[in-house]
């Protein structure tokens, strides 16, 4: 079951170009949104993804803490840093994917991405989304 959802959301990612896809049983939601922007508003919403299987272009360790604190079971990652890796390990999430790199490297592709960095000496979910939650609205505030 699990391999068959895996299969069938990273064929969607890959085939209509979306970045992140996620299903549950009685659910799917894709996104086009970059870095952390779809797991943080699927979880602001308030939907429910315990259980649900995910493909996403790219996963780091933000990425991944909030994966754990939603739920999810399996991960599919085209691209995933080492730290994701050991996070979604540390919580029996499994992981599948292409391409390891030691970290995820920013925007501007001249240093670590900046939500990576900033919860580098995180392992907590919840602390990440705080952390994270907080960093969006400074992010936000600086561009505004």
């Amino acid at each position: 079951m699990i391999e068959n959802d895996l299969r069938e959301v990273v064929e969607i990612l890959r085939n209509e170009g979306h970045t992140c896809v996620i299903k549950t049983e009685k659910l799917l939601l894709v996104s086009d949104k970059r870095g952390i922007a779809p797991i943080m508003e699927w979880l602001t919403n308030q939907y429910q993804l315990k259980n649900a299987v995910v493909a996403d272009k790219i996963v780091g360790k933000a990425t991944a803490l909030l994966y754990v604190l939603a739920g999810i079971t399996a991960i599919h990652a085209d691209v995933i840093s080492e730290r994701a890796l050991s996070i979604l390990d540390k919580y029996q999430v499994i992981t599948q994917y292409d391409k390891l790199v030691p970290f995820i490297i920013n925007r501007q592709g001249n240093g670590q991405c900046p939500m990576e960095s900033a919860v580098e000496s995180i392992d907590d979910p919840n602390d990440a989304y705080a952390i994270l939650k907080r960093k969006l609205v400074d992010i936000n505030d600086f561009i505004n």
